[in-house]
């Protein structure tokens, strides 16, 4: 087999080689690109209306053993799961990470290898995760230009992981701040972005045992909120370090152009990224302009940061599984993440982290947790407490950056049906998977569909025959979420699996 380095050409010509492999000019990429494009038609041949409502997977008799978003992994947690539960902590830890630190900031993500040769991270495949995130989170062009290549990043690292190509080389990935032709300041603001950072990503995956380590650094785009953007002439400048020609090219077409660096050039991770990344920027540190610290010291601190919200984590699991029986849509089960999660997380701000920045919770909010925070350290725990509430009444926070647009997407619930009714007013037939509306399901006797005409007896939940008459005396209901729970065709499109 060929390895990475060979391809490049490492031999000892006296030849000036580029430090770093450029994944889409590899031969094998075009067939990789072909693959990773039909998982995106497939992903995208449904329309978004369509997908953003879908029912919960019955736990008793699941379809599939991986969860499929953070709704199904709440309903199974809530049934005893345990490892749906590790996803929905995994998904909680991540979103209190990236709402309140938007630069400054490095994580790390572990994703195994399972019994089928598949990564899977809790349960849930990478393809789950970029299959839904170009179904519900790129609601605009903007941000689906930007899903695209992500998922393609997703075929390519799990080909270049089966090729053994990742065990001596970083897959890296530079994400940078949108371009103010793909969106505004306000529209970036709306999708996730943090504008007073224009904070920017980057990603180094990498083979560890049975599968794979993504570390993700996050930098600043701006020295300070005045300050114009680096972002782009640090970036190309990285990518001319490394013999990559960036110049010209968009965000989003820079996410679509990874490169293979070297471990050797790599030793201590993507903080070496962060590092080159300030040398290029004008001598800043993770892109801000704040002093030079010790980089290792400082990815050790954000380790340490992380495990100290441990607890924080917890209380948001718990509260997301104790609330499951709100939750009928995956989109509903990310707006409760993002309600809670703000919440504990002004809590957190004001009682045990004065560091995070309290202008990630929009102008008003940070507003009444600097006040909260003086009342904290006076003593005045009434008037904090006062505080902490109305900044979590005014708080406008994200995590990462999406394109959900609730609105938008209800809007298009709302077109589909023909009216503006909620989506919990909406039953999906078990028969014919069609959305309808619960009040044209109801009978005196009987639940039946009015698409397909499937109905079942409210006494046991068995079918009835078309042809047969229901005459019964009433009876004890049974809940209409029994009925749902009955096992149902496994709809989901599969990828092609990659070639060896």
């Amino acid at each position: 087999m060929q390895t990475a380095s060979a391809e490049i050409g490492y031999q000892q010509t006296g030849e000036i080689l580029p430090r770093a492999i450029l994944v889409p000019e590899m031969a094998v990429d075009r067939l990789i690109r072909q693959r990773a494009d039909r998982f995106i038609r497939a992903a995208g041949s449904v329309s978004l209306a369509e997908h953003v409502q879908i029912e919960e997977v019955s736990v008793e008799s699941p379809t599939t053993d991986q969860a499929t978003n953070l709704m199904d992994s709440v309903h199974r947690a809530k049934h005893g799961d345990t490892v749906a539960r590790q996803m929905v902590r995994a998904n909680s830890e991540i979103d209190l990470v990236e709402r309140t630190i938007k630069a400054g900031n490095i994580i790390e993500v572990l994703v195994a290898e399972d019994e089928d040769g598949e990564l899977v991270q809790h349960g849930q495949s990478l393809d789950s995760v970029h299959s839904n995130s170009l179904r519900f989170a790129s609601a605009t062009p903007a941000m689906r230009e930007r899903a695209e290549p992500e998922a393609r990043n997703n075929f390519r690292i799990k080909h270049h992981y089966k090729a053994d190509q990742i065990d001596d080389h970083y897959f890296v990935v530079l994400s940078r701040f949108p371009d103010k032709s793909a969106m505004t300041d306000e529209e970036a603001r709306k999708a996730g972005f943090f504008l007073d950072t224009k904070s920017a990503a980057f990603q180094a995956t990498i083979k560890q045992g049975a599968g794979v380590k993504t570390e993700s650094a996050f930098v600043a785009g701006a020295k300070h909120v005045d300050a114009p953007l680096h972002d782009e002439r640090a970036i190309i400048a990285m990518g001319a370090y490394f013999g990559i020609d960036y110049s010209g090219k968009t965000a989003a077409e820079i996410i679509d152009m990874p490169m293979l660096i070297p471990k050797s050039l790599m030793p201590n991770g993507v903080v070496d990224l962060v590092k080159l990344y300030d040398q290029f920027a004008g001598g800043t540190f993770f892109g801000q302009a704040k002093p030079a610290e010790d980089y290792l010291a400082f990815k050790q601190f954000c380790r340490q940061r992380q495990v100290a919200l441990s607890s924080t984590v917890e209380e948001v699991v718990e509260e997301l599984i104790d609330r499951a029986h709100e939750i009928h849509t995956p989109l509903q089960a990310v707006e409760m993440l993002d309600e809670i999660s703000e919440k504990k997380m002004v809590i957190y701000s004001v009682k045990k982290d004065h560091t995070i920045d309290p202008r990630v919770f929009g102008p008003v909010a940070a507003r009444h947790i600097e006040r909260a925070r003086l009342y904290e350290l006076a003593g005045e725990v009434d008037k904090a407490n006062e505080s902490t509430i109305l900044a979590q009444e005014t708080a406008e926070s994200y995590s990462c950056p999406s394109a959900r647009e609730k609105d938008a997407l209800a809007a298009n619930d709302a077109e589909k049906l023909g009216d503006s009714e909620s989506l919990n007013s909406l039953i999906r037939c078990i028969k014919c998977r069609k959305y309808v509306k619960k009040k044209e399901v109801v009978k005196k006797q009987s639940w039946c569909c009015p698409k397909c005409k499937y109905e079942v007896d409210i006494c046991n939940g068995k079918e009835i025959p078309k042809e047969e008459v229901v005459e019964k005396e009433p009876a004890k209901l049974i809940s209409f979420q029994e009925i749902l729970n009955k096992p149902k065709e496994d709809s989901t499109i599969e990828p092609e699996p990659l070639a060896a």
